[in-house]
């Protein structure tokens, strides 16, 4: 007799226990996959995200950068994987590093901690920092989430507002004490006629530069309709020119130009005028005698471009971005001297500069620039001596043409008749 062994019941316990495994098996991969899913869609927030976020380990090595840190700051990600990131500058260490000691120690989250970071190619940019200790799966610190929010604008408005008060303060201040100074020598007994007719016509320059003041004010807070219309625009632009020639006569610079024709039904003469001179009386009053202004017309296909070039000191970096912000200006305040018109040193003509942005705001005119600052006054504190011939650094007006300078370039677009800028 053959003994039978009845295997069905263990092979039954066995399928069920693999069907619970595969059970098992799919809930985890759902929840792994749910995890991911999760995962990825934080890691999309997060590079989607308009500030930079840092994920350091506790020795302040970094294991992650977002998308957004890498367009703020220039390093990739590959580039700071397991590396400090090198953009703390040396007047923010001391600061930043008893923030973060104190964040490990405390476990405290720090929020809207403000100070600045180095970009890639050198740049500085005003952060606002909050950061955070986060824990590993035993509940133990495990390194530090970091946000950085770039908050540039903010703070450049601060200063803006500052430089506003400062200009707006010397454009009106100088001519008002000058004009204040000549009536007194108007009053004194002896003064010759030729005196008296000197004095008078620098109260009527002051007196006009007032009322510059006043209109460009007015139309900055009520900007003008542009009004593009056919007109002679070489004759218009000689005129304007020689005007400028007569006004800055005190001035050892030569004011040249190349004049092409251009469409002119596409130029509004008044907007025209104000880059001219704008742009004509701060490349002059950025050129030391014995240099050379030169003003090209010329069409393009975009259109008619008006490029205004000086052979001077050139606009520093860190003002370059200001240039049409808040009545900017190109000479500090305490190098201003402007008891002539246009003289080295005058200072930019804020007010103008910013009108001729409002316009570029509209749409109805582009205006860029290019700039070399002189290699020999890499800071504000060195001093041009306004005269090529008393320079010690070059031999002649060449030398200083090489040595740096701007141009400004004005394109004028195509608009409909009539239509009202932009604010």
């Amino acid at each position: 007799m053959t003994d039978h062994i009845d295997t069905t019941a263990a092979l039954h316990g066995e399928l069920h226990e693999l069907r619970d495994l595969t059970a098992r098996l799919e809930r985890t991969e759902a929840e792994l996959k749910r995890t991911q899913e999760l995962f990825q869609g934080l890691l999309n927030a997060i590079n989607s995200s308009a500030d930079a976020i840092i994920i350091y380990d506790l020795d302040g090595k970094t294991q992650y950068v977002s998308d957004s840190f890498s367009r703020l700051f220039g390093w990739t990600k590959e580039e700071l994987l397991g590396k400090r990131i090198p953009f703390m500058p040396e007047s923010e260490q001391e600061v930043s590093l008893a923030h973060i000691d104190r964040l490990i120690r405390s476990g405290n989250a720090v929020s809207g901690f403000e100070t600045r970071r180095t970009t890639k190619d050198g740049g500085l940019v005003d952060v606002s920092v909050s950061s955070s200790l986060y824990l590993g799966p035993k509940g133990e610190p495990a390194g530090i989430m970091v946000i950085l929010r770039d908050i540039t604008a903010w703070k450049s408005m601060g200063r803006a507002r500052q430089r506003a008060v400062n200009h707006l303060s010397h454009e009106l201040t100088t001519p008002l004490a000058i004009i204040d100074a000549s009536l007194s020598g108007l009053a004194r007994q002896d003064i010759s006629p030729e005196d008296r007719q000197r004095t008078l016509s620098r109260i009527k320059r002051n007196l006009a530069r007032l009322v510059e003041v006043q209109r460009s004010v007015q139309e900055i807070v009520t900007p003008k309709t542009y009004d593009p219309r056919p007109f002679p625009v070489i004759p218009f632009v000689l005129d304007a020119l020689d005007t400028l020639r007569k006004r800055s006569s005190n001035r050892s610079v030569a004011l040249l130009q190349t004049l092409q024709p251009v469409d002119s039904s596409v130029i509004d003469p008044y907007v025209l005028k104000k880059a001219l001179d704008t742009l004509v009386k701060n490349a002059i009053e950025n050129t030391p005698d014995g240099g050379t202004v030169t003003v090209v017309l010329e069409s393009t296909p975009s259109g008619p471009v008006l490029h205004v070039r000086d052979r001077g000191v050139g606009i520093l970096r860190e003002d370059q971005s200001f240039i049409f912000e808040a009545f900017h200006h190109t000479q500090t305040t305490e190098q201003y001297s402007t008891k002539k018109p246009f003289d080295f040193n005058a200072g930019g003509k804020g007010l103008e500069l910013m009108q001729l942005k409002l316009f570029a705001d509209g749409g109805y005119i582009d205006i860029r620039f290019e700039t070399m600052r002189c290699r020999y006054l890499p800071t504000h504190r060195e001093r041009c001596p306004g005269n090529i011939s008393l320079c010690e650094h070059v031999a002649d007006e060449r030398g200083c043409r090489e040595s740096g300078g701007s141009t400004f370039s004005v394109l004028f677009r195509k608009v409909p008749l009539g239509t009202q800028f932009n604010r």
